[in-house]
């Protein structure tokens, strides 16, 4: 289809879109971005309309419409390189877990916008790399308009039958790739240390990032067997793969974030299985996964363990997302939480260990926090008191701030 067409056909679908209607869109790689694009020229005919989505990987040319109310589980600006128009942002500070429950029992959402792969013989489109919380909204919305898309993967697992399609928009395009930050010297270094807390037979929840890359790395040197990743699968899980570290079957994920090479890797592949955010974040999914370790970045952590994933100088610009279910699950009988992150600030000027955290950004609670992991050590945070949390983290601290913090 010409661009020409493509745009025409874009705007004649949204037009099904009305004065204060709830749009949920999917994001991450599969934002559908010409549906996004001509609802924003759709929207400066309305007065007010919501739009609620995650992570968007390329843009967030929607929000030019003055029209446009958007709310987000992750701020603008949460992925690296985005360029973020307008202050018409509220944001949602939830739990993936909860914007799926939301979704299902009381968003009401009147349009669900997502892309997906082309349809099997028996009319059935994958949700490609994407299905954490765009399944529940195309249940619940009134409405479903889609982007087909035949560079998307047709993965396994979750799936949209044709049938249940309002609108369909054909597109012919590269799916959009995570912007991926190599794993720095110091990454490897936290690495290590986080390597040293798992062991074989682990199922593994990450996420993506330069740490967890750098922590896949190194599994996959160090040879662990029988690893199992749940949740979300970034370029680590190739790493893992092609070193024979992972056990039989499919891996449980409702995101996959990483570049084309990974794309192919799960296109109509056994390695792995797309499912909804009820079955990798809830608590009764969770509570079925043996043997978890699980992962997660920090921008800061203080004395007392409080951990802050959210605020950077106040300006926000990282979300709560999975990992508070994740840090929840983590103080279950047989699993671990670890939470890695570099001392200080890319410059060393800053600690990123501190004194204590404003209440205001406390992402997750100090009675979650199990492993605290930084270049230089890991500090163990489990039944220890206050006063025994606050030399452990100092231990582990940039040693320019090592005595400041034992005294604090």
């Amino acid at each position: 289809m010409a661009p020409q067409d493509t745009a025409r056909r874009a705007r004649e679908l949204v037009e099904v879109v009305g004065d204060g209607d709830l749009i949920v869109s999917a994001a991450l790689g599969t934002q559908p971005r010409h549906l996004l694009r001509a609802l924003a020229d759709h929207a400066a005919r309305l007065s007010r309309i919501e739009l609620a989505a995650g992570m968007f990987f390329s843009d967030y040319a929607v929000l030019t419409s003055p029209a446009v109310r958007f709310r987000t589980w992750f701020p603008p600006g949460t992925a690296p390189g985005q360029s973020v128009p307008g202050d018409r942002v509220e944001y949602l500070p939830m739990g993936w877990a909860q914007v799926v429950d939301w979704l299902t029992h009381r968003a009401q959402p009147d349009v669900a916008v997502l892309q997906v792969s082309t349809a099997d013989a028996d009319g059935w489109h994958s949700y490609g790399i994407s299905s954490s919380y765009t399944s529940a909204a195309v249940r619940a919305a009134r409405l479903v308009l889609a982007e087909v898309n035949p560079q998307m993967p047709r993965t396994r697992g979750a799936r949209v039958h044709r049938s249940e399609l309002d609108g369909v928009l054909e597109v012919d395009e590269p799916v959009p790739e995570y912007p991926r930050r190599s794993p720095a010297e110091v990454d490897h270094a936290i690495a290590e240390h986080v390597a040293g807390l798992v062991t074989d037979g682990r199922t593994l929840q990450a996420g993506v990032g330069s740490i967890p890359d750098a922590v896949f790395r190194r599994l996959a040197k160090e040879g662990r067997h029988d690893l199992r990743i749940h949740g979300a699968a970034g370029p680590g899980l190739l790493e893992l793969h092609n070193a024979g570290c992972l056990a039989e079957g499919p891996m449980t994920v409702g995101e996959v974030m990483g570049d084309r090479e990974l794309y192919d890797a799960v296109d109509d592949s056994p390695l792995i299985t797309m499912v909804g955010g009820d079955r990798t974040h809830s608590a009764a999914a969770l509570l079925a996964v043996p043997n978890m370790t699980c992962i997660n970045s920090a921008l800061s952590v203080d004395v007392y363990g409080q951990v802050n994933t959210e605020y950077v100088d106040g300006r926000h610009v990282g979300a709560v997302g999975g990992a508070i279910d994740y840090s929840r699950a983590a103080t279950w009988p047989g699993n671990e939480g670890i939470v890695a992150l570099r001392s200080t600030t890319s410059r060393g000027a800053v600690s990123r260990i501190v004194p204590r955290l404003d209440a205001a950004t406390v992402s997750l609670p100090r009675d979650s926090t199990r492993f605290v992991v930084t270049e230089y050590g890991v500090a163990d945070l489990r039944d220890r008191t206050v006063p025994e949390r606050r030399s452990a983290l100092a231990r582990i601290a940039h040693p320019a701030f090592r005595s400041s913090l034992e005294e604090s």
